[in-house]
């Protein structure tokens, strides 16, 4: 017989560094359903083969745009198409957000090299294995 579990999202970030994201699980192998604390501006970039989710659960975040910038707060959401350059923003430093990403997603930087001075989010994501949740 195969049992649930559950994981307490604010307990698992309390402990983490900022801007650290962690791999929830994996829904058939295919996407994840990241959480993080953030804080600050991520740098511009897109996704050229794969769409990107975002749910705010607390706090407040900008996707910005080259046309535009989109204000989420909390229990709102929106989905980023591939290929749209963006760059999320964190409208209160602590905000709680999920990031809904597939398998195949790539990350291209568009305003030069990503450094730890430039990344605000810091990106660090648990392999599969490793997802909370698994058995």
């Amino acid at each position: 017989m195969q049992s649930l579990s559950k994981v307490n999202i604010p307990e698992l970030l309390g402990s983490a560094r900022p801007r650290m994201n962690f791999n929830l699980f994996w829904v058939d192998g295919a996407y994840t359903l990241r959480v993080a604390k953030v804080e600050g501006a991520f740098p511009w970039h897109f996704h050229p083969e794969s769409d990107e989710g975002w749910i705010v659960f607390q706090g407040g975040m900008s996707i910005r745009t080259e046309d535009d910038a989109l204000e989420l707060g909390p229990l709102e959401a929106t989905l980023i198409p591939k290929g749209l350059r963006h760059s999320p923003l964190a409208l209160q430093d602590g905000s709680i957000v999920g990031i809904i990403n597939s398998r195949t997603f790539e990350t291209v930087y568009t305003d030069g090299e990503m450094t730890d001075e430039k990344a605000r989010f810091r990106v660090v994501t648990l392999g599969e294995d490793e997802a909370l949740g698994t058995a």
